[in-house]
């Protein structure tokens, strides 16, 4: 008999270590024509629950990013109720996570309070009252040791 191997050797190896040993020889018909079949259980559908913290904090004029996570089979769709400051977007990814992303203006310092909600189909949905804190950066005290490093 002559074997031929093609990479899948340790794949072998692993199965054979999981696997009960099969307690006949292949005979000729059946030489070469072995399957091997992995059926993975099916997971558990799970109501969703919100993961990431509750609070981000991003900096006026500087570009801020936030994922929003959860668990939950199937994945949770994401969606929020309330106001966001202009150019700061949340977006679904549809993979169980949201990015809350952008650059905020000048004018946007200040606490921005939302309702995040994810639903999956399996009750109950999630919600987080989740807190976006926009600062005003101050870089006044970093005003005086510009001249030593513009020499």
């Amino acid at each position: 008999m002559n074997y031929k191997t093609t990479g899948t050797v340790l794949f072998f190896l692993l199965i054979s270590l999981l696997v009960p040993p099969v307690t006949h020889a292949p005979n000729q018909s059946t030489a070469g024509r072995w399957m091997l079949g992995v059926i993975a259980p099916p997971r558990t559908r799970q109501a969703p629950i919100i993961t990431s913290a509750d609070t981000a904090v991003f900096v006026v004029g500087e570009t801020g990013l936030f994922t929003i996570t959860t668990v939950g089979n199937p994945y949770p769709q994401l969606s929020f109720t309330g106001i966001l400051p202009p150019a700061i977007t949340l977006a679904d990814n549809q993979d169980g996570t949201a990015t809350l992303s952008g650059k905020p203006g000048l004018t946007s310092a200040g606490d921005y309070t939302i309702t995040i909600t994810a639903k999956n189909g399996i009750v109950p949905d999630a919600t987080q009252i989740f807190t976006l804190r926009i600062i005003q950066f101050n870089s006044g005290i970093y005003n005086n040791f510009l001249p030593l490093f513009c020499q």
